[in-house]
């Protein structure tokens, strides 16, 4: 007998995506990563690459199937901005030299290219919903349209 929620391929089944204590062990990941780094002295260049390549990886399997909460999502995006801005000394507070919004813009209009994770959440959401449109008869859609109802079907409906 088990009970839920409990962990499967990674993410927690039955529990409440909007909860921030599901989204808990992918924090916990996010700070380890960060306290391994917390002696080393890297460029402000290098602490760019290493959010853009790590930081911001450790969250995509989670951002992928759920909607991430705004509370969770300003705690991460704050433990980035303080490792880009603070470095290896993350006990201290730094300038900020450049809004958040800024440095989440393209490297082409003047940004560092740091992935929103606004948008790239609702992005890698958004693919599911288009693969859920595209492909013919498979069977996590005949199990969803089992379910729900008629979700392969394109509703253009427009809210607020």
């Amino acid at each position: 007998m088990g009970s839920l929620p409990f962990i499967y391929l990674g993410l927690p089944v039955g529990a409440n995506p909007r909860s921030a204590t599901t989204w808990e062990p992918v924090i916990k990941t996010i700070e380890k990563r960060l306290f391994s780094w917390r002696n080393r002295y890297v460029s402000l260049g290098g602490r760019v690459i290493l959010i853009n390549s790590v930081l911001t990886s450790i969250p995509v399997f989670y951002l992928s199937f759920m909607k991430i909460p705004l509370k969770v999502r300003m705690t991460i995006v704050r433990m980035q901005r303080d490792f880009l801005w603070g470095g290896s000394s993350c006990d201290k507070s730094k300038i900020v030299w450049v809004s958040w919004k800024d440095v989440c813009r393209p490297k082409i209009e003047g940004g560092l290219g740091v992935r929103d994770l606004k948008w790239f959440n609702l992005s890698l959401l958004a693919k599911w919903r288009w693969r859920l449109l595209l492909e013919g008869d498979s069977l996590w859609k005949n199990v969803l349209e089992a379910k729900y109802g008629g979700v392969g079907r394109a509703n253009l409906s427009i809210g607020r």
